[in-house]
């Protein structure tokens, strides 16, 4: 799709405007700790069908990395 100037005027005029992603969030997303080997993470990417798993660290949760197919 071309953008044209009537995207542009629409994009200026709610420049500060923000969106609720809120509801198309997963609340409990899987993820994995930095502590759990390879094939943990692989078993799980295959059995839930996922593309991409977040890394946490274990003490202060804080993401790490992601590990993609």
């Amino acid at each position: 799709m071309k953008v044209t100037d009537e995207h542009k005027s629409i994009c200026d005029y709610n420049e500060t405007a923000q969106i609720d992603l809120r509801p198309y969030l997963i609340e409990n997303p899987m993820m994995v700790k930095t502590t759990d080997y390879i094939p943990k993470c692989l078993d799980y990417m295959r059995k839930f069908h996922m593309r991409h798993i977040p890394v946490l660290h274990p003490a202060d949760g804080k993401l790490k990395g992601i590990i993609t197919r």
